[in-house]
């Protein structure tokens, strides 16, 4: 991939378009073109995951490798939507689309009872005489109506949970895809081009043996939506490890790892590669959000001691005020700036965020966290301890300081500071009752300590984003007085941990104003409809594994 590509954004000038491209703009996310650097995302696709079950809310169909009864009652933040790498932790989908600056964000799971639309049907497409659709789908999709931009309310069949915003990608996930009369094999799954829907199949999990699931759909189906064809001119020649070639000739990863290790490799890799031109049309879909950058710094002071007494003495007409001898304790302190959002959205700001401490440190009771810029925008500050559900501190054995703003929240150009007292971990590690054991004797830790041992900052954002970053830095070896230790960690929105799902709330989230959930016809302006586009993947034959199976 090239150092670069290019990204657009809002918050850059404008600049002049000929009249062949100015409906590009019309429709994106973005109204200039900026760089998105090498390791960055400077974009995101919404996603809202639908599991489809019988009437009655049984035999759901799966989203994950866990089980073939899918469970999206039980679901939580951190449970695995597709593959998850188990070694790593890292989302397949996210790691393929984060080679080219794009992210996924998913909605919290949603249930569909209708036994009708467990299994859809592809069939030939009539309206068009070429290509493949299904009927099925475009009622459970709510297709065509969505390509207008308009989200049925109510919908048909009614109580179909899709987002209620157009541009945010409606992902079903279903018992069986069936293939078109006079053909047979395994369908995986099945997505509109240039528009908003996919279907993921169970087979694309629990495919029928000797075949293996198919790490990679997911990811693939996104970029059908996201206008991109098996061998269209931003596939020439459809070469086997490309993302978007057909399966019957794609190089299929053997596992979660391998896909994992594919993406992070060069576009000579084997397999899961998304080329320049690919990723560079991409950039003009409705379907895309940009990613704001907010960065956090966290710091450490020279002085060593905080005291902890003060005595008030007067001579002679004088008081003064001086520290009480031997009431000084080690200083904990750790100091944060958080800045404002910068190349988001028109007028985007932060409205929350967390900081995340993983075990082998934590907050020291006695040195709680002080704002010292912007205070008067924080509602609320409170600690909490990490449980795969709860919604603000997911990750269990973690301990998170949660920080709201008050509205509009912090925008670009203002930072929040504030200092929060970190320790090593005890052995009980309790922080309700804290004891000379539990705490480590009140050691601090080094920047050093805190990044090896893991902090994050999770930025919530006020188009509905919710997005986490590591803080890292370099150094040397730490030595008993923080010899060597880093100047700074640092954690920026556009670098975010692949080990963190990215999330939207739906609460919050808005969609680009003006954009629909396509990249629009250069003549019209507007989306062509899924009825006459058709489907993609609804050939057997072409989703075939290569080396046999179907």
């Amino acid at each position: 991939m090239a150092a670069f590509r290019l990204r657009l954004n809002l918050n850059s000038a404008l600049f002049l378009l000929s009249a062949a491209s100015a409906w590009l703009v019309t429709n994106s996310a973005f109204a200039a073109v900026t760089a998105c650097p090498a390791g960055s995302v400077c974009s995101y696709v919404a996603v809202q995951p639908i599991v489809v079950c019988a009437n009655n809310g049984t035999g759901c169909a799966p989203f994950n490798t866990s089980s073939k009864i899918g469970n999206p009652g039980a679901a939580t933040s951190t449970t695995p939507i597709g593959f998850v790498d188990t070694a790593s932790g890292k989302d397949v989908t996210r790691a393929i689309w984060n080679q080219v600056g794009i992210d996924v964000a998913w909605s919290p799971i949603r249930q569909y009872n209708n036994t009708t639309y467990q299994t859809l049907k592809v069939i030939n497409n009539t309206a068009t005489g070429t290509g493949l659709t299904s009927s099925d789908f475009l009622s459970l999709s709510q297709q065509d109506a969505i390509s207008t931009g308009v989200v049925p309310n109510p919908t048909n069949p009614a109580g179909v949970p899709v987002a209620s915003q157009a541009t945010v990608v409606n992902m079903f996930f279903v018992s069986s895809l069936v293939p078109p009369p006079g053909t047979s094999g395994t369908l995986y799954g099945f997505s509109w081009l240039n528009n908003n829907g996919i279907a993921v199949g169970s087979s694309t999990f629990f495919p029928p043996f000797p075949l293996t699931p198919r790490f990679d759909t997911l990811a693939h189906e996104l970029g059908h939506n996201l206008a991109l064809d098996h061998t269209d001119v931003y596939n020439p020649g459809a070469p086997s490890n490309d993302l978007l070639t057909a399966g019957v000739t794609r190089t299929e990863p053997k596992n979660t790892s391998t896909a994992i290790a594919d993406a992070n490799a060069t576009p000579t890799s084997p397999a899961e590669q998304v080329n320049v031109a690919q990723s560079g049309h991409v950039d003009f879909s409705g379907l895309l959000n940009p990613i704001a950058s907010s960065t956090t710094t966290a710091s450490k002071t020279t002085t060593t001691t905080m005291t902890t007494g003060l005595a008030v003495t007067t001579a002679g007409g004088l008081t003064s005020i001086a520290a009480v001898p031997g009431m000084t304790k080690p200083n904990t302190s750790i100091f944060f700036d958080v800045f404002g959002p910068i190349n988001g959205r028109q007028d985007e700001t932060l409205i929350g965020l967390t900081l995340t401490l993983y075990p082998g440190v934590k907050f020291d009771p006695s040195n709680k966290v002080h704002f010292t810029s912007n205070g008067r925008l924080v509602t609320d500050a409170e600690y909490d301890r990490g449980g795969s559900r709860d919604r603000d501190c997911p990750i269990a054995h973690t301990k998170c300081l949660i920080v709201d703003l008050t509205n509009p929240g912090l925008p670009q150009f203002q930072d929040l500071r504030f200092s929060q007292g970190i320790i090593q971990s005890g052995n009980g590690d309790d922080e309700n009752a804290p004891t000379a054991a539990d705490d480590g004797g009140k050691q601090p830790v080094c920047l050093a300590d805190l990044a090896a041992a893991g902090i994050t900052i999770t930025y919530r954002f006020s188009d509905g984003l919710v997005i986490t970053s590591a803080m890292t830095g370099a150094g040397g070896t730490v030595g008993p007085n923080c010899a060597g230790d880093p100047t700074l960690l640092t954690a920026d929105s556009q670098q975010p941990t692949p080990t963190v799902r990215t999330q939207i709330d739906p609460g919050v989230f808005t969609s680009v104003q003006n954009s629909l959930p396509c990249t629009l016809d250069v003549e019209s302006s507007t989306c062509t409809p899924p009825s006459r586009t058709g489907g993609q993947d609804g050939d057997p034959n072409q989703e075939a594994q290569p080396g046999g199976g179907g």
